[in-house]
């Protein structure tokens, strides 16, 4: 089992080094069993880059934009964004009662955050357009 992960380990860097003396973006290779999937590095920051690629392969790029600013309002992306006056937390400033409604245990993980907040959003929206609308009418979502 080690020699697959090594050998997976060793096509990524090898993946990776020739997309960089392509000049073209720099990619992370992952691998899912026996495939690699190459998947574009759009963010320097990872959290986000997470949440780009989550987005994009629930809903396509169209949704994107809408999502980046629902996070952006409700907690500028700061995973441990805490509101003083309620017990809203996180990216997407989950009230305490919010995490148990999609499935999830409050945390600190900015990577299952994002993961959460696209299940409430998918829940209770649909997709992030319509949770945005939504926001915009009631500053809230």
């Amino acid at each position: 089992e080690w020699k697959l992960l090594t050998k997976n380990i060793i096509l990524k860097i090898i993946l990776i080094s020739i997309l960089l003396m392509m000049n073209l973006s720099p990619s992370i290779a992952i691998a899912e069993g026996s495939a690699l999937e190459i998947i574009e590095i759009k963010y320097e920051d990872p959290v986000k880059n997470h949440a780009y690629q989550q987005v994009v392969k629930k809903w396509g790029e169209a949704e994107w934009e809408a999502f980046d600013i629902l996070v952006k309002r409700e907690s500028g992306w700061k995973s441990n964004a805490q509101n003083p006056t309620s017990s809203a937390y996180g990216l997407m400033q989950f009230l305490n009662s919010t995490w148990s409604g999609v499935g999830c245990e409050k945390t600190t993980d900015p990577d299952k955050q994002i993961d959460c907040g696209i299940a409430y959003v998918e829940k209770r929206y649909e997709t992030p357009s319509k949770a945005l609308s939504f926001h915009y009418r009631m500053n809230w979502y």
